[in-house]
């Protein structure tokens, strides 16, 4: 079973700091950021900005241990309680392991608790894999702030999209679940949560089930975002290797409900 973790950059070694700068001058990352090629100065800079965290965080995305991308926001700001998120994976023989949206799930969590209430990310327009990953994570477009940019003579559009990273402060019930070893149960468990709530009286419009991480194999992890994709009342909050006790903590702090449900 596969497990994904993410690592923030100021937890991991020297050589893996060194390595994100030959990663991100690479022909497989590079094209899809204005700046063609980091120097060792820049990238310095950039590193102990997202070693700081006051305005930028960075986090390396591991499955099983291997290293195989970048999740980060490179910017944000607590009064305005915006920022903006983004992500590369290296190695592209994990892209079809979704990896990808387990990485954003994660930083989503962490911009929520930064008390952000909203995320950006710029895209190329002619990115049809990335424009279908956000459109799958609940992104939507947001057309006014598209803007043209130059690169190499040439010009190109980056497309902004956005997404509420706080949930409904109306939710009146929060049904809190961890997911380790629970990918073949999820589906029915979220469909019969629902269906229980509206037999107890609840606006099913306000009711929301939270399926908490905890350091779960792939398959549980899988399957909770498949549910997130189906139903936008579903939330995942990525919380690596914690004990189950944990995880139900984090989903308690997460959720808004004036009633809550342990699982």
């Amino acid at each position: 079973m596969m497990k994904i973790c993410l690592v923030n950059v100021s937890d991991v070694d020297e050589a893996m700091r060194s390595r994100l700068r030959v990663w991100r001058n690479s022909e497989k990352v590079s094209p899809f950021f204005l700046l063609d090629q980091v120097t060792e100065e820049q990238h310095r800079a950039w590193l102990e900005r997202n070693v700081r965290g006051e305005d930028a965080r960075a986090c390396v995305i591991y499955a099983d241990q291997v290293p195989l991308g970048l999740v980060y926001l490179p910017w944000f700001d607590r009064n305005t309680r915006c920022g903006e998120i983004g992500i590369y994976l290296y190695d592209r023989a994990f892209r079809e392991l979704r990896p990808a949206s387990a990485a954003y799930a994660g930083m989503m969590e962490a911009a929520g608790e930064l008390g952000l209430e909203r995320l950006y990310a710029r895209i190329l327009e002619d990115n049809a894999a990335s424009v279908r990953f956000h459109e799958r994570m609940g992104f939507v477009r947001v057309p006014e702030k598209d803007e043209v940019c130059v690169k190499s003579g040439g010009k190109e559009t980056r497309s902004h999209v956005c997404k509420s990273v706080m949930t409904d402060p109306q939710v009146q019930l929060s049904i809190v679940a961890t997911v380790y070893c629970t990918g073949g149960y999820l589906a029915e468990f979220c469909s019969r949560s629902f269906a229980a709530a509206l037999e107890a009286g609840y606006d099913p419009s306000r009711t929301e089930v939270v399926l908490v991480n905890d350091g779960c194999p792939r398959d549980g992890l899988e399957q909770a975002l498949k549910e997130r994709e189906k139903d936008d009342r579903v939330r995942v909050g990525f919380i690596p290797q914690l004990r189950s006790s944990s995880g139900h903590v984090r989903g308690l702090r997460r959720s808004p409900g004036r009633a809550r449900i342990l699982d």
